[in-house]
């Protein structure tokens, strides 16, 4: 537990005050992991484009029972209102044992590679302001245990992307 707060706060200290973007709902990038969700868009020289992106992500479950936070790539291919886009994210998450009966229970550390492909939708497009609607689907492969997270779902491995994203002028 306290290696997992080290690296959290080594974490959280290298974010930039203001995050690119928050989300709230079945984030694109960690899923349940991150259901309230905020993404720090990297300027990376020679990586960063129009149509590709890269970010630091941190999320929570709205009870902050589960969360985690990581490294992403985004690609939209296109720059309409409507535009498809694909996600690929490695993060680390942790799940603390808040139903736990007995004394001696720990905090649960994995790390699980994510893939999404959905739409984006403009709701909002002003100068100041960017009001995004994402619908689309997600696969998270526990990279640990070396298994696919299952979903609640009748197809087990893939989960679905519903969220709203607000961000400032210019944020994916």
């Amino acid at each position: 537990m306290r290696y997992s707060a080290v690296l959290l706060t080594c974490f959280l200290s290298c974010l930039p005050a203001k995050p690119s973007s928050v989300s709230v709902g079945m984030s694109e990038t960690m899923g349940v992991f991150g259901v309230i969700n905020a993404n720090y868009d990297l300027q990376l020289e020679g990586w960063s484009s129009d149509s590709n992106h890269y970010f630091l992500t941190a999320g929570v479950f709205p009870i902050p029972f589960l969360g985690g936070a990581g490294f992403g790539w985004r690609h939209s291919f296109a720059s309409s209102r409507v535009s498809p886009f694909s996600s690929l994210t490695g993060f680390g998450t942790y799940a603390l044992p808040v139903m736990c009966s007995t004394g001696n229970c720990k905090t649960k550390l994995g790390v699980i590679a994510s893939a999404s492909l959905g739409y984006d939708f403009y709701l909002i497009k002003s100068e100041r302001l960017n009001i995004h609607l994402q619908l689309g689907v997600l696969t998270q492969f526990d990279i640990v245990n070396m298994e696919f997270f299952e979903s609640p779902s009748d197809k087990p491995e893939i989960w679905p992307v519903f969220n709203l994203k607000i961000g400032s002028r210019g944020s994916k």
